[in-house]
């Protein structure tokens, strides 16, 4: 393996479009990186496979199309508890794959932090991982590689499973070198998958297990000192008993444990819904809330040829097994890989509405059913949906002018009819048509809309929270202009938290051009992070009076024309083309220590204004708080830059100075991670602008619920 595929050597470094900014996590399928699409700047997260080299151009090619087919295959897995997978592609010689970045810690993490977790909590992560493994069977893909580290926790409680199909790609290239002939988690994988014979939906059921068996204990099924060593545990050793850790578990769980975690696979549970629901027969064996999963049928009848090109080595030639075909791919003409290695431009409309889609859920609770099992009606009683409010892709940060709706339990429309999506004014009464909405699954009871739709252009930029207060979703017969059939689902802003949400996103009275809050906040944090850097170039060049000149720039972003230090900058800043002083209203408002209102303090006061009316919805009062979390970290890193330009005004040479404004600015920007999960969390010490931002627009997710 080349030295450049060590995982520092990466850093800094593109693959394809994606410029790679910070390691996250190491692993044996590759490291995991932070990145940032080039030409679009969204965050993603980029995994560069850890595959040995070809040994020939000749198996190299093979290894490109096998990808490529396998990769387009996983693409297409779409289920709100995976992570999708959104780009891949090649570079120096190495495959990369990329998913969108989502706020979320791994549940290892969770567990470290909090121990093994009780009997109702493990089920209920339970079910969200097996209908992840249940859409992911239907959809002809096995995970391969679960283990407790692909498994992450959303903001909202709500699963996502990372990696899908990810093992198989690097076990794609395995059979022609024989340096390296297991890939992987060994935390829980089965014994026919250490073996090399054949897997299928068992295969993921004992992994499964294993996560299971570690959530109630605290401790994985097998350890050893080497690889080797656990490999022989998996296949040889019986777990301990549970009772060995706690002895506060349902006795019957040990049987269950048992069916998952058995040698053979013909002594385990066949499927993950079957796992579950035998879990939940011992611990809610009387439940009235909970539906039993229905279990997958494979995609296809007809068996599909395997990804590698090889016979299973128990087939010799024969029919492929049908679990073999669990793993291929869809008889549908794949894409020329050439075009994958430029990276097709993963814009911020297919990065926001994925990263929407699976945080749409936040504070609504809206998994009408857990598992693959669907909400059984003949009408739309049971239907739910929400709207999430995003920035558009051809719009800069700051002007909600784009939403994604998702809806659940709907019916099929008859012939000619729609679906259709209304943004309404109850004041003014104008309707703005959204669109039709489209079918998401085959049983047509899942609907989704972006608006704009991608790649839309000419449509004016207009802040849509500005534009109404309720969503109405019809059926429709036509072309309409205005919604003049059955309404089906409607939401409306809560009014009186309603107003302070506007007064973040939409509109302030006292703001420069009425921006709201949050927008003017972002805005100011953003150009004071670039004066920095201008600020680190102008004394890496010791341009003495360019230095004074931007400390008195920042001063003046972060005081604002109210502050004790605001000075308007002289003709001598102008000849060095430093003109930037901000819009006048100031992040601190004045002075560092004062408490007037600027933007920190403005916008802290109405997420907390927000989130105490009597009509708040949780989700309001939880990302208000995290809101407000935000801007405290934010106003102490201002308050230090403020300290710190004084201090470079005074004596441009003090570099000490110069590190420690330029890390403040990163920070109010950006944020900081101080934890072991490498994400940017909404809490004290790492959110900053950006994140503030984020959950002032997650405050205003709507929720949609069937009309009366």
């Amino acid at each position: 393996m080349s030295d450049y595929r060590t995982d520092e050597r990466w850093i800094g470094a593109t693959a394809g479009p994606y410029y790679i900014e910070q390691i996250l996590a190491h692993g044996p399928l590759g490291p995991l990186f932070a990145a940032r699409h080039g030409e679009t700047q969204g965050a993603c997260l980029v995994r560069i496979l850890n595959v040995p080299e070809a040994r020939t151009p000749e198996l190299q090619r093979t290894y490109i199309m096998q990808i490529e087919r396998h990769a387009t295959h996983v693409m297409a897995l779409q289920h709100p508890a995976i992570l999708p997978l959104v780009d891949f592609g090649m570079e120096r010689g190495a495959p990369y794959l990329v998913w969108p970045q989502v706020i979320m810690r791994p549940l290892s993490v969770r567990l470290a932090q909090s121990g093994p977790l009780d009997v109702l909590t493990v089920g209920r992560y339970l079910d969200q991982i097996a209908t992840a493994l249940e859409s992911g069977y239907q959809q002809a893909t096995l995970h391969r590689n679960l283990s407790l580290d692909c498994v992450f926790l959303q903001l909202d409680g709500h699963i996502l499973v990372a990696d899908f199909g990810v093992r198989r790609l690097v076990e794609l290239l395995g059979p022609s070198d024989r340096r390296h002939p297991f890939y992987g988690s060994l935390e829980a994988c089965a014994p026919e998958q250490i073996r090399g014979e054949h897997i299928d939906a068992y295969t993921d059921v004992y992994a499964l297990g294993g996560v299971t068996y570690r959530l109630l204990t605290g401790q994985p099924i097998y350890t050893g000192d080497t690889p080797g060593e656990i490999m022989e545990r998996h296949l040889n050793d019986q777990p301990r008993p549970m009772a060995n850790w706690r002895d506060d578990l349902p006795s019957g769980l040990e049987g269950v444990l048992a069916g998952a975690l058995a040698k053979d696979p013909v002594h385990r549970f066949p499927q993950a819904s079957a796992f579950a629901n035998a879990y939940h027969d011992v611990v809610t064996p009387n439940s009235m809330v909970r539906l039993p999963l229905a279990g997958g049928a494979p995609a296809s009848a007809q068996p599909i040829a395997p990804m590698d090109g090889l016979a299973p080595p128990h087939a010799k030639g024969g029919a492929l097994p049908a679990g073999e075909a669990r793993d291929g791919s869809p008889p549908a003409r794949a894409r020329p890989f050439s075009r994958r290695r430029g990276g097709r431009p993963l814009g911020r409309e297919r990065l926001i509405v994925t990263v929407v889609t699976v945080l749409v859920l936040l504070g609504s609770g809206l998994f009408v059913v857990y598992g693959g099992s669907v909400l059984r009606n003949s009408g739309t009683a049971g239907a739910t949906g929400t709207v999430a409010f995003i920035d558009g892709s051809q719009s800069s940060p700051g002007h909600t002018d784009a939403l994604h709706i998702v809806l659940h339990g709907l019916s099929t429309v008859a012939s000619g009819s729609h679906y259709e999506a209304w943004l309404i004014n109850q004041q003014s009464e104008q309707a703005t048509a959204l669109g039709a909405l489209s079918a998401t699954d085959q049983t047509g009871q899942s609907y989704a809309l972006d608006y704009p739709h991608a790649g839309e252009s000419g449509l004016p930029q207009a802040n849509l929270l500005g534009l109404g207060d309720k969503i109405e979703v019809t059926v429709e017969q036509g072309d309409v202009t205005a919604p003049v059939g059955h309404v089906i689902l409607v939401g409306v802003f809560p009014p009186r938290a309603f107003v302070h949400i506007r007064h973040l996103l939409v509109s302030f009275p006292t703001t420069p051009g009425e921006i709201g809050l949050l927008v003017g906040m972002l805005g100011q944090t953003q150009e004071l992070d670039a004066q920095a850097t201008a600020l680190q170039n102008a004394a890496a060049a010791g341009k003495t009076a360019t230095v004074r000149c931007i400390a008195q720039s920042m001063l003046d972003i972060i005081e604002g024309t109210r502050g004790a230090h605001y000075r308007p900058l002289d003709d001598v800043c102008a000849a060095l083309n430093v003109t930037l002083v901000g819009d006048g209203f100031g992040l601190l408002g004045t002075a560092a220590g004062d408490a007037t209102s600027g933007y920190l303090d403005g916008a802290t006061d109405h997420a907390s204004l927000a989130a105490t009316q009597p009509d708040a919805t949780d989700g309001i009062r939880l990302h208000a708080g995290h809101v407000e979390t935000a801007m405290s970290n934010i106003k102490g890193w201002v308050t230090q830059a403020d300290q710190l330009a004084l201090q470079l005004l005074a004596t441009p040479a003090d570099a000490g100075a110069l590190s420690g404004l330029v890390l403040a600015c990163d920070y109010a920007y950006h944020g900081r991670n101080t934890n072991p999960d490498q994400t940017i969390d909404p809490a004290p010490g790492e959110a900053g602008a950006q994140t503030a931002y984020e959950h002032g627009q997650f405050m205003a997710t709507l929720a949609l619920a069937p009309s009366r």
